[in-house]
């Protein structure tokens, strides 16, 4: 939305001051295009992502939560004192903490029940499945029978149970050894056509990453083109594995392997499913963007969600995520937005006791100047002379003939003598003795 001035919306502002006779009635159309715009600003408010601010308030205004924070920090009451809400808290009470306002639970954020339908829908985003959706959880969210709720969502979303497939139970497939290494075999194969475009899904036989592509052509020269971008970023992998589809058989396509040192293998004729990994990643491809064919956005917005939805979840044959398997760390999503930046609280907190307090400011010292040096060799400070100016906070000082760099805090101007001359005798430390004697000036030697 842009702003414009009422100036120079002179038309419009004429129009609406305008004084009617009487009473105005809106026509059915007029009402319902009312609705639509009312119903298209709520969905739009309740897309925006759950922050840390937004977190905090609803914490704030959650009575059960504000009571679990007061007896963490004051101590629990017994537990038949207790209502059944709060026996949850109570049994992991040695196993709660807060942080800025916002309650963990084994480093798990504890969503107030008013955020708990909108992480769900962050948690459901790319149409992940329950057992996807509790691994991501228990990385990032919790609260009292939250594995229930996740299941309940999954049962409700009519695009999950519209995908699901049906019919038989199928034979087991062919399976290949598990490479030791990640991105060491990857299995490749084309969906579609579906959406309109054909797909090219990559997948990588260790750690499960997959990367899908739309294409418009799926020529040998145009897969090999996506194909190099891909490794250009992961890498060449050691065995490739495709079906017998024309560009995969193309000399073109073997002679880019053999220039890359890669090794070709393709299934069994008119037999797919010896490609099972990658056929698997294609029939999960197009059931999650089915799922979603009713979700807003654009196609590619919908293949982005799926993506780091799928990349994130926690694969049940590694017992990781594809990102934790290959990259060694989960990939950063929403559900972060509500996590404390505690990093960046200590290096905002540091900055502070490092800046300059109030009028306090740098000493300085002039080429030139008499200065007392403190050194590490000596008992007591050294007379020197500042020779140049290192730095903001550095001297390169001569002593006894030799220059040597100092640091500001180590170096001190030589006081003046009454007859403006600088006094040369070195700082001695008070001794007791009557007044008149502590304040005897320091003249000339």
């Amino acid at each position: 939305m842009e702003f414009v001035h009422g100036r120079d919306n002179a038309v419009a502002d004429a129009l609406s001051r305008l004084p009617l006779a009487g009473e105005v009635s809106l026509s059915e159309a007029e009402r319902s295009g009312i609705a639509a715009d009312n119903h298209l600003l709520h969905l739009r408010v309740n897309d925006l992502p759950v922050t840390k601010k937004v977190l905090k308030k609803k914490v704030t205004e959650d009575k059960t939560l504000q009571f679990v924070m007061r007896c963490i920090r004051d101590g629990w009451p017994p537990k038949r004192s207790l209502t059944d809400e709060f026996w949850a808290y109570f049994e992991k009470r040695e196993e709660l903490s807060y942080e800025e306002d916002v309650l963990f639970w084994h480093g798990r954020i504890i969503v107030p029940q008013s955020l708990q339908q909108d992480v769900l829908a962050d948690l459901h985003e790319g149409h992940p499945g329950e057992g996807a959706m509790k691994s991501i959880a228990k990385l990032q969210v919790w609260w009292p029978q939250i594995d229930h709720a996740i299941e309940l969502y999954v049962k409700r979303c009519k695009s999950c149970q519209k995908a699901r497939p049906t019919g038989s139970q199928e034979s087991p497939i062919f399976f290949w050894n598990v490479p030791s290494e990640v991105w060491s075999r990857v299995h490749v194969d084309f969906a579609g056509p579906f959406e309109g475009k054909h797909w090219l899904i990559v997948v990588d036989a260790t750690s499960k990453w997959l990367e899908v592509i739309p294409m418009v052509s799926t020529t040998a020269a145009k897969t090999i083109e996506v194909l190099r971008d891909i490794f250009t970023r992961l890498g060449l992998p050691k065995t490739l594995v495709s079906d017998n589809g024309p560009q995969f058989t193309s000399h073109e396509f073997s002679s880019f392997c053999a220039d890359n040192n890669v090794k070709h293998i393709t299934s069994s004729p008119y037999h797919p499913r010896t490609n099972g990994l990658a056929e698997r990643a294609v029939r999960t491809f197009k059931d999650r963007m089915k799922a979603a064919r009713n979700d807003r956005g654009s196609l590619q917005l919908k293949l982005q969600k799926f993506l780091i939805s799928y990349r994130n979840s926690t694969h049940a044959t590694t017992g990781r995520s594809p990102a934790q398997a290959l990259l060694g760390r989960n990939l950063r999503t929403r559900l972060d937005l509500m996590r404390p930046d505690i990093p960046t609280n200590i290096e905002l907190a540091q900055r502070r006791q490092s800046a300059p307090k109030g009028n306090r400011r740098v000493r300085e010292f002039a080429v030139g100047d008499e200065v007392w040096v403190k050194t590490f060799r000596d008992k007591e400070p050294m007379e020197g002379k500042v020779v140049e100016k290192r730095g903001l906070l550095s001297y390169l000082v001569e002593i006894n003939g030799k220059q040597e760099r100092r640091h500001v805090d180590q170096l001190r101007k030589k006081a003046l003598d009454f007859e403006g001359e600088i006094c040369s005798r070195k700082p001695r430390t008070p001794v007791l003795g009557s007044p008149a004697e502590l304040m005897v000036p320091c003249h000339k030697q």
